[in-house]
């Protein structure tokens, strides 16, 4: 099953266990988030990416420059742990790590969550490759997928009993649009996906597609 079934799968059987009045909140979330209208201001295909170096949940400092000597860099944005769909969209990341790494790239995970929340995703997912933490969304601005956590989302979580600050370290309620970019050596973007529906994530059948379209372009 690819990670786009997953997704899909995922959001039927949530919302199906949802009340009427839930069902509501939770299309008024998905309309308040795709009305802040994020997508049309993040960096696009073409764009260059900025350096950026931050603290990995292992304690290494990570930086895109450095990366980017050895190959292309995936970076994919998500929210948290509390998120089912970034839970999935990491696991099978991973899942297809080993073909990532064939193709000489790297890939970081980048998100606001705490560094200990980050370690306990990582001890329960087994994930290999690095998360990054995003102390007050500062690299998701500068990509342009950083937002303010609309009231009926807070609403939502909060009625489905999920804290999303105490995953945070922060007080505000800012989280990233979950997005994936991929940098090549120039530091262009070579791929972007960014989706206001957050139940939605690049596949890594097309991001595997991209890194050999890459590779065979350097042949």
């Amino acid at each position: 099953m690819t990670l786009t079934d997953s997704l899909k799968k995922i959001r039927k059987d949530g919302v199906n266990q949802l009340s009427d009045e839930m069902r509501v909140l939770f299309r008024q979330s998905m309309q308040d988030i795709a009305a802040l209208n994020i997508v049309s201001s993040s960096l696009k295909k073409g764009d260059t990416a900025p350096e950026f170096q931050l603290p990995s949940a292992t304690d290494k400092e990570i930086s895109l420059s450095t990366l980017l000597r050895d190959g292309p860099v995936v970076i994919s944005f998500y929210r948290g742990a509390w998120c089912r769909f970034c839970n999935q969209e990491l696991i099978s990341l991973q899942e297809n790590l080993h073909e990532i790494d064939q193709l000489n790239s790297s890939l970081l995970g980048i998100s606001p969550q705490a560094p200990s929340s980050a370690r306990e995703m990582i001890k329960e997912t087994k994930i290999t490759y690095e998360l990054l933490h995003d102390e007050k969304n500062a690299v998701a601005k500068m990509f342009g997928v950083a937002y303010l956590f609309p009231e009926s989302s807070r609403e939502l979580n909060e009625r489905l009993g999920i804290n999303v600050l105490s995953f945070a370290d922060d007080d505000e309620p800012e989280l990233p649009i979950p997005a994936t970019f991929i940098v090549d050596q120039d530091r262009k973007i070579r791929f972007a996906f960014v989706d206001s529906d957050y139940t939605r994530r690049a596949d890594p059948i097309d991001i595997i597609t991209i890194l050999r379209r890459i590779q065979k372009g350097r042949a």
